[in-house]
């Protein structure tokens, strides 16, 4: 009987760690799946946006005319955020950058029609955008896989590895 109740605990001990190492894994996965969900969210959406603005490259190329105008091409124009560091292309051409709004700033967002104009259904993000080159940066920057992106070239190089 002595036997049996220390081989029984030994069990039991053997067990327990084998459920907490395949616990491990599974959590390690579930977390990784998680961050692969963000960096695909905010590189689809970006890229949506980019595609909107090559639409409107294409009908300023076709008709010199079109004006960019607030409430059908954008939301308002670009003002630094405090505590943002920007590129020099943002800054150098500050008033060639101009903020679309997302659900991030929900009140501005349910007001805009600039979306709807532009063909995208929903922006979880507000970003900067510049017509003449067809650049998309984040207003804000956002953390995926621990990393704090801003530029659309930041979030491609993060979706690629």
């Amino acid at each position: 009987m002595k036997n049996n109740l220390g081989v029984t605990i030994v069990e039991l001990v053997v067990v327990i760690v084998i459920l907490l190492i395949i616990a491990t894994f599974a959590i390690n996965s579930g977390i990784d799946t998680l961050d692969e969900a963000d960096v695909t969210e905010v590189f689809v959406e970006m890229t949506s946006v980019k595609s909107a603005l090559g639409s409107v490259a294409i009908k300023k190329e076709f008709d010199p005319n079109i004006q960019i105008a607030q409430g059908e091409y954008y939301d308002a124009a670009f003002s630094p955020l405090a505590g943002v560091t920007y590129g020099d292309n943002v800054l150098g051409n500050q008033e060639k950058w101009f903020v679309i709004y997302g659900i991030d700033n929900q009140e501005e967002y349910e007001r805009s029609s600039v979306r709807s104009f532009l063909g995208l259904d929903t922006l979880n993000h507000t970003y900067i955008v510049n017509y003449d080159t067809s650049e998309v940066e984040l207003l804000k920057p956002v953390t995926i896989k621990d990393l704090e992106v801003r530029t659309y070239e930041q979030v491609r190089e993060i979706a690629e590895k």
